[in-house]
């Protein structure tokens, strides 16, 4: 996801916190950045310029390695972190739909014989739909339970 799409989810961002995966870091900006600092854990807070946007940002980061103590923290304080990039999905033409806007999950439930349920998350809100859909689409799938 690109620092223009991340500042545009951030602008709508009222009472969510993202975490995006940067390599060896987690990173949340803007109003997440905020949130997160509050309701999880002090990091430092740093705002940077950035040229192709033209504009100052706030973020703060953490290491990856620390991803678990941080899900422990929210969990203990009763914030439920999802993290899902939308990546999308693949119709049933074969075509790639939705890049950078939401992303789908197959459930394991059918609703018919050529469809099954699905739940889809945008990246604009904080709401999870569910829907049917053709099983020819190319949804991601979830891992529950080793």
């Amino acid at each position: 996801m690109l620092i223009k799409d991340v500042i545009l989810l951030e602008n709508q961002n009222r009472n969510s916190i993202f975490l995006y995966k940067e390599g060896l870091f987690c990173r949340c900006y803007e109003t997440s950045a905020f949130l997160f600092q509050h309701y999880i854990k002090s990091y430092k807070i740093v705002s940077k310029f950035v040229k192709n946007v033209n504009q100052y940002i706030v973020l703060l980061g953490f290491p990856v390695k620390n991803l678990t103590e941080i899900i422990q923290l929210a969990t203990k304080n009763g914030i439920i972190i999802v993290s899902a990039l939308p990546g999308g999905n693949r119709n049933n033409n074969g075509g790639l739909n939705n890049l950078g806007n939401n992303v789908n999950f197959w459930s394991s439930t059918e609703n018919s014989g050529s469809n099954a349920w699905n739940r889809k998350l945008n990246y604009n809100n904080d709401k999870v739909n569910r829907n049917n859909n053709y099983k020819t689409n190319g949804f991601s799938v979830r891992c529950l339970e080793d």
